[in-house]
């Protein structure tokens, strides 16, 4: 980031010239030069829309589901950062025809006999009254490219947008990922069914404070558990120190432990703690919109849990998310399974993240205010759902 700083702080076309001036104006060298200036500004939007997009509840639910950080980079970021990332493209063709054409018209840049639109304005010029045309022409297509980039620009960002509908996204639906071997056995304890799960009391502290979860959290199979407290004491961060997405820093655990069916969550490392989000614990957020990606259609991000825990096909785990949307109360699921999260209601969200949580039928499910901005009737449906499937053996 230093570097591309230092490189901005300088205007690109009088660097551009004096570089020319030095080497060889061989289109080679412009082409370098041209993208060594412009690279810098491109790195720095991608890092400015990398940062707001990790940030997002989509990336922490995927998070939550297991997902690796190339699964992240890959299919959760850097479809998100792309329609930013393609409008500044085609705006930079315009911008990079443009400084080409003023260095050949003030003689740095491809010289005679080498075409350039520049080149021809120069030498057009000295025959402006009797042949205008040589001028005027060149002229146009410099102004008819320009314009159409950003044009260009413009579409794609629209395109690429799934609230419009957009076409090139969908090629980001049909998501795969590559079957890899079992990771070793954590132990005999993974597997082990106990009938009791316990989670003792994890102190949690941060940069601006500290705050301790209760002493000790015991939680019989089959049973429901309620944290109450007031706003900001602690209960969205007791839940995700338990699904070990404790944002750190500038939070960290500094005692105590999380067991589950006899394992200490605390001291597995972070790919043996993946292999255990959204199989054995899972969690429902507060505002599905945020928490789903809005670039994916829902199907899709259900299939996802079956892709990277049971490394199960894409296609085949779209059935069974089209089965889950339908055991949720989702009317019409076939259809609703290609629909974007900002093409259902509340409810609806909902139930489908309901759906994404207990895809795998886990032994821990936390549901951190399920029912926020949800109407009154719409809250009793999500409560009593939840409950018919705690009482239910089966979930799928």
């Amino acid at each position: 980031m230093r570097l591309s700083d230092a490189i901005q702080s300088f205007p690109s076309l009088f660097l551009a010239v004096l570089f020319l001036y030095i080497v060889e104006p061989r289109i080679e060298n412009i082409v370098i030069l041209l993208v060594v200036g412009r690279l810098p500004m491109f790195i720095r939007v991608a890092r400015a829309e990398t940062v707001t997009v990790v940030n997002s509840l989509f990336v922490d639910a995927a998070r939550c589901l297991g997902a690796s950080g190339w699964w992240l980079c890959l299919y959760e970021i850097a479809p998100a950062i792309l329609p930013t990332m393609l409008t500044l493209a085609a705006l930079e063709i315009g911008v990079l025809m443009l400084v080409e054409s003023a260095l050949s018209f003030l003689g740095v840049g491809i010289q005679a006999p080498g075409v350039s639109w520049g080149i021809m304005v120069s030498e057009g010029r000295d025959w402006i009254q009797s042949a205008w045309w040589l001028t005027v022409f060149p002229g146009l297509c410099i102004a008819t490219v320009s314009i159409s980039c950003n044009v260009l620009s413009n579409w794609l960002r629209l395109a690429t947008n799934p609230s419009n509908d957009g076409v090139w996204i969908r090629t980001f639906t049909h998501r795969t990922l590559a079957c890899r071997p079992c990771c070793r056995n954590l132990g005999s304890n993974v597997a082990a069914a106990f009938d009791r799960r316990l989670i003792r009391g994890v102190p949690y502290c941060a940069w601006y404070g500290a705050c301790s979860s209760p002493d000790k959290l015991d939680r019989g199979s089959s049973r429901n558990l309620a944290i109450i407290g007031e706003s900001g004491s602690g209960k969205s961060v007791l839940a995700r120190t338990i699904l070990g997405t404790l944002v750190s820093p500038p939070g960290h655990v500094t005692a105590g432990r999380i067991r589950l069916n006899g394992i200490d969550l605390l001291a597995l490392d972070a790919r043996s703690y993946r292999k255990l989000q959204g199989d054995r614990v899972a969690m429902v957020f507060q505002d599905a919109l945020v928490a789903f990606n809005p670039l994916y259609q829902i199907g899709w991000q259900i299939a996802e849990v079956f892709n990277i825990h049971r490394y199960m096909p894409m296609k085949a785990g779209f059935e069974r998310a089209i089965g889950l949307l339908r055991r949720v109360g989702i009317p019409n699921p076939e259809q609703r399974a290609h629909a974007y999260p900002h093409q259902l209601s509340g409810g609806m969200r909902q139930r489908a993240m309901i759906a994404l949580a207990v895809a795998l039928e886990p032994d821990v499910l936390l549901a951190d205010e399920p029912t926020t901005a949800l109407d009154v009737t719409v809250q009793a449906q999500i409560m009593a759902l939840l409950e018919s499937l705690r009482k239910k053996p089966g979930w799928l």
